[in-house]
């Protein structure tokens, strides 16, 4: 598994972004259906749930923070790891002030706890568009990217089909001299027969 991915919080995150944000719909739900005949069940739930994400939380940022001082990076990459980083600390709060007042002040459950949740749901979107961003936009946190050619069409990939489509005749190769995918594995044609009418 280590061989295969630089660090482990990307297995992590994204249950605890799932985890907040159902938490926050569930919260929702709560306030605006408060006479649904399900009340008990996803009371139950929610209490579950906060269980289950706080541990979530907790353990996402702690690989978060092993990747934030492991990953190589540059000044760029590092500013906008470290925004996702403030981000991250700032929805973990959020949301764990709400766990700890949860089982603390029950009173609060539906009032202040509630806002929290809302927050932290808003919050954890903010944050994983960010580290969306420090991934996909700089590329840290991956072992690899494709080694990309320019052709002469200036196609990026060194071919221009598109992926999937029909095969192209045999006069309209591309100009990268291979077949297309499905073309390649076509019989050559036969010969045309004869049959008494035409095409």
């Amino acid at each position: 598994m280590l061989e295969i991915i630089p660090n482990w919080h990307p297995i992590f995150v994204h249950f605890t972004v799932t985890f907040i944000s159902v938490m926050a719909a569930l919260q929702l739900v709560i306030w605006f259906r408060p006479k649904s005949e399900n009340m008990v069940s996803m009371l139950l739930v929610q209490k579950v749930l906060m269980i289950i994400t706080s541990v979530s939380v907790l353990v996402t940022i702690f690989t978060g923070w092993g990747a934030y001082n492991s990953v190589a990076h540059d000044t760029p990459s590092h500013m906008a790891m470290t925004d996702h980083k403030n981000w991250a600390f700032t929805t973990a709060t959020v949301f764990l002030l709400a766990a700890i007042l949860y089982f603390v002040k029950t009173k609060w459950r539906q009032s202040v706890v509630g806002i929290l949740l809302i927050t932290s749901g808003a919050l954890v979107g903010v944050t994983g568009f960010k580290g969306g961003e420090v991934v996909y936009r700089y590329g840290l946190g991956v072992m690899s990217l494709p080694q990309v050619s320019t052709s002469k069409n200036g196609s990026e990939d060194g071919h221009d089909h598109e992926h999937g489509a029909p095969a192209k005749a045999a006069n309209n190769m591309e100009e990268d001299g291979h077949k297309s995918h499905n073309e390649q594995f076509k019989a050559e044609p036969k010969p045309h027969m004869d049959d008494g009418h035409t095409h």
